[in-house]
């Protein structure tokens, strides 16, 4: 997916040639099969991305998600007098990328399978 969105998108190739999953795989399948809880799932995905056992080089990581903060934003938009202000925010964009995602599991993914949510 990720592949894909880089050859219909400009500006976001760093010039290599990605990640092959299948080195990957084991560790994917590791975090996504850990049973100790979503705060304990999101520090193994951070941990495993901080020591580059993703295909990322080691050192990068995964910002902790702060629900406050994107409500306090949220909680504003009426006070934002134009759009643009209202788009430049980083819970618009949070929201933004939800809807997206919403749609493309909803229309695109699940019905490639053949599984149907109305």
């Amino acid at each position: 997916m990720f592949q894909r969105f880089l050859s219909f998108s400009s500006g976001y190739d760093d010039g290599t040639s990605g990640v092959d999953f299948s080195t990957v795989e084991e560790r994917v399948r590791d975090i996504l099969s850990f049973q100790n809880g979503k705060a304990e799932r999101s520090e193994e995905w951070r941990a495993a991305f901080a020591k580059g056992e993703l295909g990322i080089k080691p050192g990068e990581e995964i910002p902790h998600y702060d629900p406050e903060l994107l409500d306090k934003q949220r909680d504003h938009f009426p006070a934002l007098d134009k759009p643009e202000k209202a788009g430049a925010s980083e819970v618009y964009h949070f929201y933004q990328a939800a809807s997206l995602h919403r749609h493309y599991m909803l229309r695109e993914l699940l019905p490639k399978y053949e599984l149907v949510v109305i």
